[in-house]
């Protein structure tokens, strides 16, 4: 082994003497077979990260020497889109883009652990959906979250078409990018809400009489739960009070409890 090996292979030693053992000799027996020399290396080359991180994906998830390598490379194949010879009908019905990023494997190894042909299956059914990121938990999740995940998929193309959610913000607030990228990048975790709440949440604001203006002011209300900002509303126009903005809506549950009492003891005088 070469030095630079040696010194990436640090992580393996936090494991037992018996488990050491039992990596070498399942490395010393494969090591003709598999490219590069090892299913460690392979691994690296494969998804381009370090020795030493594969290293310690390894010493993490030691079920990653025991699966059959056939299988483990078929898998490594179908997520990376260069598809064994089995699998290569699915090359023909899934789009052209890439596969699995290699960043999102690397956080989710546990991939590997599932069956083959189910993996294969799930990604022709993600990609013929129009998803466009596919990760790993999508492959290994259960059929209900699989088909929650499609279903929002397919309401978000619905909604968006090819435009962006900066582009979707931008008509909906009647506003111009740069402002919608200063609202974004005040609250980034905008980007991160579907685009099914958004909808649902400005749809609610503009039929309770607010506007666009109202909104950018306030861009908080995209994060807040749209359930509660309802009942709160409700609440209040229940004991005389109209907000003439959001912002109520958005407080947190002691500062709009506050506020409330407030609006009681006003009204009770």
């Amino acid at each position: 082994m070469q030095l630079d090996d040696v010194v990436s292979s640090i992580p393996l030693l936090q494991l037992s003497c018996s488990q050491l053992g039992e990596f070498a000799q399942l490395a010393e027996s494969e090591c003709a077979a598999v490219p590069h020399g090892s299913r460690i290396k392979y691994a690296s080359y494969k998804l381009q990260c370090s020795l030493m991180e594969m290293c310690e994906l390894f010493r993490k998830h030691m079920f990653l020497y025991f699966i059959p390598f056939d299988r483990f490379s078929a898998i490594m194949d179908l997520l990376i889109r260069m598809f064994p010879r089995k699998y290569r009908c699915y090359m023909l019905l899934l789009i052209a883009e890439g596969g699995v990023s290699s960043k999102h494997i690397l956080r989710d190894m546990w991939v590997f652990r599932y069956n083959t042909d189910s993996i294969a299956s799930r990604l022709q059914t993600a990609r013929e959906a129009g998803i466009r990121t596919i990760k790993p938990w999508m492959l290994r999740s259960s059929n209900k979250a699989f088909a929650n995940t499609l279903r929002r998929e397919v309401l978000r193309r619905q909604l968006l078409g090819d435009s962006s959610v900066l582009d979707y913000l931008c008509g909906r607030l009647q506003c111009n990018m740069d402002t919608v990228q200063y609202i974004t990048s005040k609250y980034t975790s905008i980007l991160s809400v579907h685009v099914s709440k958004l909808k649902d949440v400005l749809d609610f604001v503009y039929e309770e009489g607010y506007t666009p203006q109202h909104v950018c002011q306030v861009p908080r209300i995209l994060l807040h739960s749209l359930e509660t900002s309802k009942a709160r509303l409700r609440e209040l126009r229940d004991h005389g009070y109209n907000p003439p903005t959001l912002i109520v809506l958005c407080k947190s549950r002691r500062e709009y409890k506050q506020f409330l009492e407030h609006v009681m003891s006003k009204k009770s005088l």
